[in-house]
């Protein structure tokens, strides 16, 4: 009887530890599953990022290329404006 105990008890051990291992690597499994679909959501929210900030950055360069015409503008405008006042000061000189 004491025999048939110990051979229960050691089957039993044996089914723990095939449950344990079973279990470690479902759970490894899943570790990786989640890791695996955390990355690619991260890689999809980069590329996201990176599109929005070319686009972003495309309309600012427009925008700041608009202002430097603009600038240019303004100042050959005011060209002659520039000349009168630097004859006049020349020619109280």
């Amino acid at each position: 009887m004491q025999e048939k105990n110990a051979s229960d008890v050691v089957a039993y051990y044996k089914e723990v530890e095939t449950i344990l291992s079973e279990g470690k690597m479902e759970a490894a499994k899943i570790r990786e599953a989640a890791l695996s679909e955390a990355k690619e959501k991260a890689a999809k929210r980069i590329e996201q990022k990176k599109s929005d900030l070319e686009v972003q950055s495309v309309v600012f360069f427009k925008a700041l290329e608009s202002e430097k015409d603009e600038f240019k503008n303004g100042l050959l405008a005011q060209m002659p404006l520039f000349k009168e006042s630097v004859s006049a000061k020349l020619s109280h000189i």
